[in-house]
C-alpha cells in the first residue's frame, strides 16, 4: 500500500465532490475542520481507516470516519475509500453524512 511516510492524493468521485460541496456551502463553519481532516487522512489512511463492514457498507472498501463539532451540531463523516493501482491515491466513490444538534 505504498510508503507509509508518504502523502496521498484524495480523489472524490462526482457524486462525493458534489455531495461535500453542498454540505459545505450549507455549513461553512465546519470547511476548515473537514479539509483538515481530509488532510489528515492522505498522509496516514492505514492508521486513520479500518475494513467497511459489509453489509451495510459496500464491499472491500475500507473507511475513514470522524466528527466535527460546530457551535450547534454535530456533524459525522464516513470516507469509503480504496487505495488507488498507482498506490499514491485514495479513491473515495462514497461518503455518509449526519448531523445532530448538540
Amino acid at each position: 500500500m505504498g510508503d507509509p511516510g508518504a502523502r496521498y492524493t484524495v480523489k472524490l468521485s462526482t457524486a462525493a465532490s458534489d455531495k461535500l460541496k453542498r454540505i459545505l456551502h450549507d455549513f461553512p463553519e465546519i470547511s476548515d475542520a473537514v479539509m483538515e481532516q481530509l488532510n489528515r487522512f492522505s498522509q496516514q489512511p492505514a492508521s486513520l481507516s479500518h475494513p467497511s463492514k459489509t453489509p451495510p457498507h459496500p464491499p472491500g472498501l475500507q473507511v475513514f470516519e470522524f466528527p466535527v463539532l460546530s457551535r450547534d451540531s454535530k456533524h459525522y463523516f464516513w470516507f469509503f475509500f480504496r487505495y488507488g493501482a498507482d498506490e499514491q491515491s485514495l479513491w473515495v466513490g462514497e461518503f455518509g453524512y449526519a448531523r445532530f444538534a448538540r
